[in-house]
């Protein structure tokens, strides 16, 4: 190898060493220049910073295309408040006060449904009666007229019903045996001279609650 070779090697590696020298402070960073382009290329894809918000909230996706003022914009975000409770108005757990677009927690949903009745199932025509626990339910026959009375004696009667059967009461309860001498069921239908009565105790008979 001859001197100009060794030189032109010599100075290859001394370009080489300065290209792999060690990487430049921040202070030299700021100072280095770089396109427009590159500028660009390089915060349009970058999310604006992610503010710090009083409460308990969850971030969304921008609601569509539309004003910065709504943010809407690509790259804009929402908010959504989370809520300990299902009452619109109330404290949502973190000071502020629920509202009907909240997130529930677990716990607000499982309380809300804590509080809720089974959907009712029976036979119809039936009514529907409290029952002995919270959150239980029975039910009870109503008094059918065309019915045996015996197989129903503890159906609910109807208003019209029990106006019959005290109507009817007053007048077949006592029944007239024995008149004033020249009186009877013909001459004295209001028993004015009435000297005995008979007490009605066949409630089958029909004469209190109508049936067949």
């Amino acid at each position: 190898m001859n001197i100009g070779n060794i030189l032109v090697f010599g100075l290859a590696i001394g370009v080489i060493g300065v290209a792999h020298a060690t990487e430049p402070d921040d202070a030299t960073k700021k100072k280095t220049v770089t396109s427009q382009y590159y500028v660009d290329t390089a915060i349009e894809t970058k999310q604006p910073v992610v503010g710090a918000e009083s409460g308990n909230y969850v971030v969304t996706y921008p609601n569509s295309a539309g004003t910065d003022t709504e943010h809407n914009e690509a790259g804009e975000i929402n908010k959504r408040h989370i809520s300990t409770t299902l009452t619109v108005g109330n404290n949502g757990g973190d000071g502020i006060n629920a509202a009907a677009t909240d997130i529930p927690t677990v716990g607000a949903v499982n309380t809300g449904l804590n509080g809720k009745q089974n959907k009712l199932s029976g036979t119809a025509g039936k009514l529907v009666t409290y029952g002995g626990a919270s959150g239980t339910v029975g039910s009870a026959d109503v008094y059918n007229e065309s019915g045996s009375y015996s197989t129903q004696t503890d159906a609910l009667v109807r208003a019209s019903h029990v106006n019959s059967a005290v109507a009817n009461g007053f007048a077949g309860l006592l029944t007239c045996n024995m008149w004033e001498t020249g009186y009877n069921a013909t001459n004295d239908p209001n028993g004015d001279h009435c000297l005995t009565y008979s007490v009605n105790t066949d409630v089958l008979s029909g004469t209190y609650v109508p049936h067949n």
